[in-house]
């Protein structure tokens, strides 16, 4: 535990999962509209409302080019959602945060204020993860 008079550290690197194939749904699900609206759209918007970056973890580029995050690839491919975390948490690394904040592209109903309240719980504690039960 940091004492109160301890600096905080960088806040975490948001992050979106979007590197699955989708095979049992047939498209992409990010790009699935829930009310209107796609859900990576909605993940994004409630990351963005909890940490100052965001940043995606896609094995096809192109399919989010339009949201203008910066983007890369697995570094191990083939490990499923475990491979976009190690992603993650190597980019986090890199660019000096406490950590990785990381959202499922296909959570149209993920909020902001858990994704803030999970942000605070880990700059609170000494906890390598933060899972909400």
């Amino acid at each position: 535990m940091r004492a109160p008079d301890e600096p905080r550290p960088h806040p975490p690197l948001g992050v979106i999962l979007a590197g699955g194939a989708s095979r049992r749904f047939g498209a992409p699900k990010a790009l699935a509209r829930v009310g209107g609206r796609r859900i990576i759209d909605r993940v994004l918007d409630a990351l963005r409302a909890a940490v100052p970056e965001v940043v995606i973890s896609a094995n096809d580029p192109a399919l989010f080019a339009d949201l203008d995050l910066p983007m890369r690839a697995d570094e191990i491919p083939g490990q499923g959602a475990l491979g976009g975390i190690h992603t993650a948490l190597r980019w986090a690394m890199e660019r000096g945060r406490s950590g990785a904040l990381v959202v499922a592209c296909d959570m149209p109903w993920v909020t902001a204020e858990l994704l803030r309240m999970i942000a605070e719980r880990a700059a609170s504690t000494d906890a390598d993860v933060v899972v909400p039960v």
